[in-house]
């Protein structure tokens, strides 16, 4: 593997992507960068030419073939939560908070692929800020639960009154 590429896979090129698909890519790019700073704290130093080489032909085909098809298509290919394409790190181990995403280091998958790649396993450690958000998840859900079970105590209801 090169710059986080497979020697199978074919990149496309500028030119050979259409305008639409290129203007989806554009707000795709904007996206990253503003995800990765404020998700990651990642700075994004790849550039919007080198961040098309990320993309595969198939990716690239894939998208036009859904534009053809409609907006509602590309939309829902694009923000679907399980095979959109997302800009990612090619490994786990390379993930630093405040560090700086490089073509080298980037690739393009799907969410799906992120998330396994990402999630954590047995023998990782949750680091601080991880642990702080997990700690305040919990407290909203039991503050949540505190509050349903506070208004469907038995106090709380008027058995007396009509249902309807």
């Amino acid at each position: 593997m090169r710059d986080g590429i497979t020697a199978r896979t074919r990149m496309a090129k500028r030119h050979q992507i259409n305008d639409q698909v290129l203007a989806l890519l554009w707000n795709d790019y904007r996206s990253t960068i503003r995800y990765q700073k404020r998700k990651n704290d990642i700075t994004v130093t790849v550039t919007f030419d080198k961040y098309l080489i990320l993309w595969s032909v198939t990716h690239i085909k894939t998208m036009t073939e859904k534009l053809a098809r409609g907006h509602k298509s590309i939309d829902y290919y694009m923000g679907n939560k399980h095979y959109r394409p997302v800009c990612n790190r090619v490994s786990k181990d390379r993930l630093a908070r405040g560090d700086a995403l490089t073509v080298h280091e980037a690739r393009i998958i799907s969410a799906d692929e992120s998330k396994k790649l990402f999630q954590i396993k047995a023998g990782d450690k949750h680091d601080e800020q991880a642990k702080h958000c997990i700690e305040g998840k919990q407290a909203r859900q039991e503050a949540e639960v505190s509050a349903d079970y506070q208004a469907n105590s038995v106090e709380s209801c008027d058995y007396g009154a009509e249902v309807g």
